[in-house]
C-alpha cells in the first residue's frame, strides 16, 4: 500500500514538473504592444471608437469608448480568445453612440494634444464641479468658465450638442460676437445678466455634449458668415473639420458629457 501511494505521488510530482515546464510556458502572457496591435486591428475598436489597451499580469483592461454594446461584447470576446490572456476588464468600455463618437473622433485629438503641451486652456461647468455626467433640469442655466489658454491669444468657441442631433452655438452669439481674447482670461458664458444670453435644457432630454474650443487662429467657416442658430450637428461637424487649422499645435478642446432631464 504504501509503495503504491508513494508510486501515485511520484506520478503526481511528474505530472506537476511538466505542466510547470512545457504546458504554462506555452500559455505565457504575450508582450502588451502585441495584444493592443491584435485588438486594435478588430473592427470593433475601429468604427467610431477610441480605446485604451493595457496588460499587466496577463490581465487585459479595455478602456474608453465605443460605438454600442456590440463592439463592447466583440471586442472582450476577442481580448478573451488571445492565448495566454487569464482576464479582461472591460468595466471602463462606456457605450457612446452617434451623433456623439463622431464628434469625439474630432474633438479628442485636440483634447489630448492640449493636455499633452499644457497650454493652460481650463473649462469648467460652474455650480457642477465633481459630478462625473453633470445633471441640468428644466429652467436650470446651463454656464461654462473658461479660462483660455496661456501661451496665446485665442479665438473661443462654445458648442452644445443635443440628443436630437442638433448643436446649439453657445458663443460666439448674436449678443456676445466677440470672441478673442489674451492669454489667461476668463470669460463665463451663459451668466445670467443683462450681457449674456441665458442657456437651458429643452426637449427632448437625454445625454448631450458641451464642447470648447480655442485657437490662436479664428475657425473661418464656409460661407464666410456667423453661425448663431442651431443647425443639424453633422453639417456643422463637416464644416468644423475643414475649419480646423492644419497645424493642431496652437488650438486646444474641452469636452463635457451631460445629462438633462425634465423637472419631476
Amino acid at each position: 500500500m504504501r509503495t503504491l501511494i508513494a508510486a501515485l505521488g511520484g506520478l503526481l510530482l511528474m505530472l506537476s514538473l511538466a505542466y510547470t515546464y512545457w504546458y504554462l510556458p506555452s500559455l505565457a502572457c504575450p508582450p502588451t504592444a502585441e495584444i493592443r496591435a491584435t485588438l486594435l486591428q478588430n473592427a470593433a475598436a475601429q468604427q467610431c471608437a477610441n480605446v485604451s489597451i493595457t496588460a499587466e499580469h496577463c490581465v487585459v483592461r479595455l478602456q474608453g469608448r465605443v460605438e454600442n454594446a456590440t463592439q463592447r461584447a466583440r471586442l472582450q470576446e476577442a481580448a478573451e480568445r488571445i492565448q495566454g490572456v487569464s482576464t479582461v476588464n472591460a468595466a471602463l468600455l462606456r457605450v457612446i453612440g452617434p451623433p456623439f463618437c463622431e464628434i469625439l473622433d474630432v474633438l479628442e485629438p485636440l483634447q489630448q494634444q492640449a493636455n499633452a503641451r499644457n497650454i493652460g486652456l481650463h473649462v469648467q461647468l460652474v455650480n457642477k464641479a465633481g459630478q462625473k455626467v453633470p445633471v441640468y433640469t428644466t429652467g436650470e442655466n446651463i454656464i461654462i468658465e473658461v479660462t483660455t489658454p496661456a501661451a496665446f491669444d485665442s479665438f473661443v468657441y462654445v458648442d452644445y450638442y443635443t440628443t436630437d442631433g442638433q448643436v446649439q452655438h453657445l458663443f460666439p452669439n448674436l449678443q456676445e460676437a466677440l470672441n478673442h481674447f489674451p492669454p489667461r482670461s476668463v470669460y463665463t458664458v451663459g451668466q445670467p445678466d443683462e450681457r449674456h444670453m441665458v442657456w437651458q435644457p429643452y426637449p427632448p432630454f437625454g445625454r448631450e455634449l458641451i464642447t470648447v474650443l480655442a485657437s490662436r487662429k479664428p475657425l473661418v467657416f464656409q460661407p464666410k458668415a456667423p453661425r448663431y442658430d442651431p443647425e443639424p450637428y453633422n453639417l456643422y461637424l463637416d464644416q468644423l473639420r475643414q475649419a480646423l487649422p492644419k497645424e493642431r499645435t496652437d488650438i486646444g478642446a474641452a469636452i463635457y458629457t451631460i445629462e438633462t432631464r425634465a423637472n419631476p
